[in-house]
């Protein structure tokens, strides 16, 4: 919640990327190799609904309990039903619920802080990532390791 990825998630998800508007969407929708990339006639909004319903619902028939509640190890033994496709979704393979919403998390916590996550430029602080520079002309020459404090694209504007 800290790096704002849940803000982040949901924007993505409101938008393009959400209602797939620039994947190919018509048929025929077969299991395509891991190669092939997306495949499933479900925009990814309705993926990430219905993956995340049915999160809860492993969470409360394992643990009696919400996914939010649980212990990290348990929600990573759920996660990781997802990612080896031991959960049944309808129309699209529950690891390809789990890769989305990996991926999504990964750029909510470090995609630059103008698209809504990366709050205060934490997740580029915990891997000394300096974020948008113009240029390194005056570190490239130095032998040392050169701490930066990161800059977002929209210190770039003022």
């Amino acid at each position: 919640m800290a790096l704002g990825v849940p803000y982040f998630i949901d924007h993505e998800l409101a938008g393009e990327y959400g209602n797939n508007e620039k994947v190919y969407m018509k048929g025929p929708f077969r299991e395509g190799t891991e190669f092939q990339g997306f495949q499933s006639r479900l925009k990814r909004k309705e993926i990430f609904m219905q993956g995340l319903m049915a999160i809860e619902k492993e969470s409360q028939n394992e643990f009696n309990d919400s996914f939010i509640n649980l212990e990290a190890e348990q929600q990573d033994q759920i996660l990781s039903r997802f990612a080896k496709d031991e959960v049944k979704l309808k129309g699209v393979k529950a690891s390809t619920f789990f890769g989305l919403l990996r991926e999504a998390t990964l750029a909510g916590a470090y995609s630059d802080p103008l698209y809504g996550g990366n709050t205060n430029m934490d997740g580029w602080r915990m891997k000394n990532f300096p974020g948008s520079k113009m240029s390194y002309i005056e570190e490239i020459e130095s032998e040392d390791f050169v701490e930066m404090e990161p800059s977002a694209l929209y210190d770039h504007l003022h």
